[in-house]
């Protein structure tokens, strides 16, 4: 996935994957405009391949400050995982590097690859991970783009 952001007032994602994102949730943790830490939790179903997702936080003005960003999603192979994205020194830094981590589960020919590493439900990353969002915020879906090859 592709994630970038415009003063953070919104914040775009792309599944740059060829396969469908079964369900999406992403979990937003930043500081409002007015110092306070908000958390907030979106959801999604049925995210195609190079479809684009904005997310726009409840405090949209562009004083608020991102600290973490968690998607866990679950693909058309049966693959739970998550992508963390955390302030670095810079916070517009902040989505260059995001770190994967997959599940283990039912599906043998998931594994890790040199972009995330394999968790167990019980460990303690998989514990921090794991969230359930309570309700869908806004979100503004764009159609796939097509490919002119």
């Amino acid at each position: 996935m592709t994630v970038s952001g415009s003063k953070y007032s919104k914040i775009q994602i792309i599944n740059i994957s060829p396969n469908v994102v079964y369900n999406l949730a992403i979990k937003l943790t930043y500081t409002d405009s007015c110092g306070e830490n908000v958390i907030d939790t979106y959801s999604y179903s049925g995210f195609s391949s190079n479809e684009q997702l904005f997310i726009i936080p409840n405090d949209y003005s562009s004083k608020i400050k991102l600290t973490n960003m968690i998607i866990k999603f679950l693909t058309s192979a049966g693959e739970l995982g998550f992508c963390e994205f955390s302030k670095g020194a810079k916070e517009e830094d902040m989505f260059e590097d995001a770190q994967y981590y997959f599940v283990n589960g039912n599906n043998s020919n998931v594994s890790g690859n040199e972009m995330g590493e394999m968790i167990s439900r019980e460990d303690t990353k998989f514990k921090k991970l794991d969230f359930k969002p309570s309700y869908m915020n806004n979100r503004f879906v764009i159609p796939p783009i097509k490919d002119v090859n």
